[in-house]
């Protein structure tokens, strides 16, 4: 069950998109006319609990997997024959009956091997058990899974823990699936505990306690059973063990909201650093074409200077991509803050966001991409890795890509210092934020999936941070331990005092506010935001906060926030793109 837990912007307006594409419609000479699509449409059996469901919208053929949060757009390179659009190594073979009708589904290429594999057409009117599940009728789903003879408790405990793992604004029926299942087998620890973190999602924690309590029955040595319950109703289980990491101070006291005097300090501190270009040198030049978005569609071409600099003493690198034939001035800024992992893998040029929203890159973009400290940045082969402590991979971040704009504004004559935004996912999101928060040279910031708030609006699978960082503790998580963000949190902020020699209460406080961008937003430009309603990484509450935060300024610019429906921790196709090549726009032409 380890898996459940991933081991892994004055005015203002916020838009849920349900399926709403952009008009975008691509003649292609391969795959015909759009209105041509419609003849792939239909759902395409895997595996019997795996339905592939193809459709046609806009001009643009989709397909999604079960349990997946974002479909697939299918671009066609050969006839009947489609690759993913952004996944170009998956592709999506259709064959025909004798009538001609596609009615099989080869799928190879998929890293993951979840989706590879042969589907056949199903019935318009044959509805399979998962389908049914997603569609929100668990009775019958559970009544087509009798008639079929599908009643096993590993079946029903994995269907009804996709959906709780998967979707976490529907975990509710998701733990009432899982409720009904116990009732027609013998369910295992498995199913109360998929169960239970079902009912902490929907908020019910009473009901999550008795579902553990049921798992802690059957499985009184399960890790995750009996720590959750500790957390839950410490009165069930054994005592926090001897082993377990101390710190100086309490959580209580950790997590608590900083204070204004907390807020001026942060401020005060980052007016105070020095970001200014250092021991600047130009030390390698790469060519990069980006794939066209459809077939058909034109590729960009960039020049790419790799440079060196220093940060607080530690040499860096960075990327700064110029489009080809630009000119002196001609061209805006968008600072590209790239994502963190918990083995702090770097940035590879050729696996950027950005260039995908900018597209034909229309508006002479020049794209300027830091190497965060301790990290690489990778291209063509060649790495190049920044020095310093990986450890600070929110300010100290920031303080990265601020002093990379300097260094490609001072030694790129093709830009054009009058037009700067930031644009970033996940951690990369955050990092935009504060960094437009931070520098009033930057006009507009692009998130998408940024955390907001280390204090408050953190945490997963229905546990708050602080509760993570708890359980943590107990268990000794380090990055890629545990779930969520509390095995990062607890190497970054809190190993040193593990050890005895960490820095005092006030200094980790101040770290967090100074990764928080929900603090100031009084400083944001224009913004706009995107996060994924069920994003199990970057919880859809930090949106939520920053719109509250955004709306309840005095004054200041526009600012949009997107929640897309069905939409995870990757923002969807096209809509995210488009809208967020649209906004840029505003500022880039």
């Amino acid at each position: 069950m380890r898996g459940i837990w991933g081991a892994d912007r004055g005015g203002w307006r916020i838009v849920a998109l349900a399926g709403i594409l952009a008009a975008c419609a691509v003649e292609s000479p391969v795959g015909g006319p759009p209105n041509e699509l419609s003849v792939y449409a239909g759902r395409y059996e895997l595996e019997p609990d795996l339905v592939l469901d193809v459709y046609a919208e806009n001009g643009r053929l989709f397909a999604l997997p079960s349990f997946w949060r974002g479909a697939q757009v299918l671009d066609p390179v050969a006839p009947d024959t489609f690759v993913s659009l952004l996944h170009r190594e998956i592709h999506f073979a259709f064959e025909r009956d004798p009538a001609g009708r596609p009615s099989e589904l080869q799928v190879w290429g998929h890293s993951g091997d979840e989706i590879n594999g042969h589907a056949t057409r199903l019935a318009d009117g044959d509805r399979r058990p998962v389908e049914l599940l997603l569609a929100g009728r668990p009775d019958a789903a559970l009544a087509a899974l009798r008639d079929e003879g599908g009643l096993s408790t590993d079946r029903l405990a994995g269907l009804g823990l996709q959906l709780v793992q998967n979707f976490p604004s529907r975990a509710g029926a998701g733990a009432r699936f899982l409720r009904r299942a116990a009732e027609l087998v013998e369910p295992g620890a498995d199913m109360y505990t998929a169960e239970a973190v079902g009912w902490m999602l929907d908020g019910r924690r009473d009901s999550a306690v008795a579902a553990f309590t049921a798992a802690y029955r059957l499985a009184p040595d399960d890790w995750l059973v009996v720590d959750a319950l500790r957390q839950l109703a410490p009165q069930r289980t054994p005592a926090v063990p001897d082993s377990a990491w101390r710190l100086p101070f309490s959580l209580d006291d950790l997590f608590r909201p900083p204070t204004p005097a907390e807020i001026d300090s942060v401020r005060n501190e980052w007016a105070a650093r020095d970001l200014a270009p250092h021991a600047v040198e130009e030390v390698a030049h790469h060519e990069f074409e980006t794939p066209a978005m459809y077939a058909g569609g034109a590729s960009v071409r960039y020049d790419v200077r790799i440079v060196s600099h220093e940060v607080e003493g530690d040499g860096h690198y960075g990327a700064i991509l110029v489009p080809e034939g630009a000119m002196a001035g001609c061209c805006g800024v968008v600072v590209s803050a790239h994502g963190v992992d918990p083995w702090y893998s770097g940035v590879d040029i050729e696996e950027l966001d950005l260039p995908a929203v900018l597209d034909r890159n229309d508006m002479r973009t020049i794209i300027v991409v830091p190497s965060f400290r301790g990290e690489e940045l990778r291209i063509a082969g060649a790495t190049y890795e920044s020095a310093g402590d990986p450890r600070r991979p929110w300010d100290g971040a920031t303080d990265d890509a601020l002093a990379l704009l300097n260094v490609a504004l001072e030694m790129t004559p093709e830009a054009d210092s009058s037009r700067i935004c930031t644009f970033g996912k996940s951690r990369g999101g955050t990092v935009a934020l504060l960094a437009a928060e931070r520098d009033r040279r930057i006009d507009c910031v692009v998130a998408w999936a940024g955390p907001a708030d280390w204090f408050s609006h953190m945490g997963t699978f229905g546990f708050t941070l602080q509760e993570q960082v708890e359980w943590g503790l107990w268990e000794h998580w380090m990055p890629g331990d545990g779930f969520g963000s509390a095995g990062q949190f607890i190497e970054q902020k809190l190993a040193s005092s593990i050890s005895g020699d960490g820095p005092p209460l006030a200094a980790i406080r101040r770290q967090m506010t100074a990764g928080s961008p929900f603090y100031f937003v009084d400083e944001l430009p224009p913004a706009q935001l995107h996060y994924g309603r069920e994003d199990r990484s970057v919880p859809v509450r930090n949106g939520e906060a920053l719109r509250e935060a955004l709306a309840g300024r005095r004054q200041g610019p526009a600012f949009e926030v997107f929640v897309h429906e069905g939409s995870g921790h990757d923002q969807p196709y096209p809509e995210a793109y488009d809208r967020s090549r649209e906004f840029l726009g505003q500022f880039m032409r």
